[in-house]
């Protein structure tokens, strides 16, 4: 009688710490496989439309092309490079750590309280890979060339799709959908059907007052041969064309952590001329698939192989256009 009493008192104490041991060990398991393995991310902005919709949620394997650590913001090594035309998830090189604690917040709350990744500051971007290390890469009339060749593409149909801004939908617009083919692979990418250009008296007023804006607008229409920085083989300065180096700055100073100026076509380092430059890792261009609204490497410049952490597996929310191909010709457009 005694030991059955005492059982009965010892019951609900055991069953309160075997729950709370249930509830640590599961959430550890997640937080092991959410860093290590695989981790759902979802689309915040309307940059990869049409393959990707704002909202899509997809799965994204993380142990080929390396591991990144939150909060040490360190990488594991990987089995694998990522290739041309992947959509590929990677942590931007604009990205500002909000602080050590808003990062271990984050990462502990399994991203449930996110601090460090927000729409003022994203970190986690979705893009597709188009150029490698050592690649050549040019865009005219907003049709781009792959070393020296033009990717062909082919009109498929004209859709009118929800635009955003600010993350709120801001009406309608219609788009022409092409497909941009070559042996090796397809994409379908996306332009306005109608053209629009920059509102102004005058160009002088961009050249002065923002010349951000106006590089923007060129910038949709298409840029020089540029050559993907490859790690260990240096770049002459010299040879590079303007907006060749334009992009080599925003490389430089992420790598040396020293402020880089690029002055009527010659870089600086503290009043130091600077004749070339040896990448201390390969590097990519990634751009949407929505090209003229999207913010990728023509705007914020190479992304190196270090930030690049996850390859996209599946898409399986909604559960409508659930798919292990988010490149097939569908027309994956808000009715």
């Amino acid at each position: 009688m005694f030991n059955q009493k005492n059982k009965k008192k010892n019951k609900k104490p055991e069953t309160f710490l075997d729950q709370v041991k249930l509830f640590f060990s599961t959430y550890l398991l997640a937080l092991v496989i959410r860093t290590f393995i695989i981790e759902a991310s979802q689309i915040p902005s309307q940059s990869m439309v049409p393959s990707l919709l704002v909202g899509d949620t997809l799965m994204v394997e993380k142990i080929s092309l390396g591991t990144y650590i939150p909060v040490l913001n360190k990488k594991l090594p990987s089995f694998s490079k990522p290739s041309v035309n992947n959509m590929v998830v990677f942590v931007s090189p604009e990205w500002k750590s909000p602080g050590f604690v808003d990062e271990l917040i984050t990462f502990l709350s399994l991203s449930l309280i996110n601090k460090d990744n927000t729409f003022q500051n994203p970190k986690i971007l979705v893009k597709r890979v188009v150029a490698g290390p050592g690649d050549v890469l040019a865009m005219t009339n907003k049709q781009v060339y792959f070393n020296e060749q033009l990717i062909s593409g082919s009109l498929l149909t004209t859709q009118n799709q929800v635009i955003y801004s600010g993350g709120k939908r801001q009406g309608r617009m219609s788009y022409n959908l092409s497909e941009e083919k070559t042996e090796s692979f397809n994409r379908i990418i996306q332009h306005p059907s109608s053209t629009f250009d920059i509102e102004s008296d005058s160009i002088e007023f961009y050249k002065d007052n923002n010349f951000e804006l106006l590089l923007r607008s060129l910038l949709v229409q298409g840029f020089p041969p540029i050559t993907i920085p490859k790690k260990d083989t240096t770049m002459i300065i010299s040879n590079l064309n303007n907006y060749e180096k334009y992009l080599l700055r925003m490389l430089i100073q992420r790598e040396s952590g020293v402020t880089t100026v690029l002055q009527e076509g010659t870089l600086y380092q503290n009043s130091q001329k600077l004749d070339s430059w040896t990448p201390k890792d390969d590097y990519y261009f990634m751009m949407g698939d929505n090209r003229d609204f999207s913010e990728d490497s023509r705007y914020f410049g190479y992304v190196p192989k270090q930030r690049i952490y996850g390859r996209v597996l599946f898409r399986y929310w909604p559960l409508p256009r659930f798919t292990f191909d988010a490149n097939l010709k569908e027309k994956y457009v808000e009715k």
